[in-house]
């Protein structure tokens, strides 16, 4: 049962990764007023998956031992 701790870190990072590369894809527009508009969501949610993966990834090599 090791096994779901380890999918999590994978997954936790897949989706870390793509956060961040929707970030960096997605052009930043101005709109009639000046208003900048940008994914800036995705910053936070790719560093809150990358933690999630860190930590499922400890969990799963200390399970390990």
């Amino acid at each position: 049962m090791r096994r779901p701790w380890g999918l999590a870190s994978a997954g936790f990072g897949a989706l870390a990764a793509l956060c961040f590369t929707g970030f960096k894809a997605t052009p930043a527009r101005l709109d009639e007023q000046g208003v900048l508009h940008e994914p800036f969501g995705l910053i936070p949610l790719g560093y809150l998956c990358a933690l999630l993966a860190a930590v499922s990834f400890g969990v799963a090599w200390l399970r390990r031992k």
